[in-house]
């Protein structure tokens, strides 16, 4: 038997407030409650900890990651219950009011991040050495 999904009903105040009020770029609700704001951590970084990261954020992860395939989240209607994703409005992905440039622009003002000269040749000296078979 498959664990029920993580569905938080929002209190009556929450229902009111985020009635209507999506976020454009997103597709979140402005009462959305989980999701990562852009000052905690930069957007596409993991987190050092995962002590760090919200209830919903951990439970998403360990059913994503989960080994015995019966447990594991695998439908799209399993991750729109998550409670990580409560209040993502994903009818504005699916007609296309959401593109993913506008999700970068708004984390990624500046563009992309141009990095100098890798200093990955200096990690990797002994990589060149013969194969012992």
């Amino acid at each position: 038997m498959y664990p029920s999904p993580a569905v938080a009903a929002p209190s009556a105040d929450q229902a009111e407030a985020t009635d209507g009020e999506v976020d454009a770029d997103t597709g979140q609700s402005n009462g959305s409650t989980g999701q990562r704001s852009s000052s905690e951590q930069p957007a596409g970084t993991l987190p050092d900890s995962v002590a760090s990261l919200s209830k919903g954020a951990r439970a998403l992860l360990m059913r994503l990651c989960d080994r015995d395939p019966r447990q594991r989240m695998r439908s799209l209607r399993q991750l729109q219950q998550s409670a990580f994703y409560m209040g993502y409005n994903f009818d504005h992905i699916k007609n296309k009011k959401v593109s993913p440039k506008s999700i970068l622009e708004k984390y990624f003002p500046d563009g992309p991040v141009i990095i100098s000269e890798p200093r990955s040749r200096e990690d990797f000296t002994s990589f060149d050495q013969p194969c012992v078979f």
